[in-house]
């Protein structure tokens, strides 16, 4: 399994029932991404725009799967 889909598969069990609305600005979509000046993985957020190459979670899930990486728990 590749490493988006596995993503995918741990934002789908993780995520709850969040769901991205992109008719809503106020909404923030998160993301996790690693950081090479810190080198660490983080979590941030958009809210108007939608990037392709991200996947996109609540924030909880982000914060939690962002944690999980830099601990090692959760390998992609």
């Amino acid at each position: 399994m590749n490493k988006y889909a596995k993503l995918l598969a741990y934002v789908e069990e993780y995520g709850g029932d969040w769901v991205a609305d992109w008719d809503d600005v106020n909404q923030n979509k998160y993301y996790v991404y690693f950081d090479i000046v810190d080198k660490e993985y983080r979590c941030a957020a958009d809210d108007f725009y939608l990037d392709i190459c991200k996947v996109y979670m609540s924030r909880d899930c982000g914060e939690g799967l962002a944690d999980k990486l830099n601990s090692g728990e959760v390998i992609f």
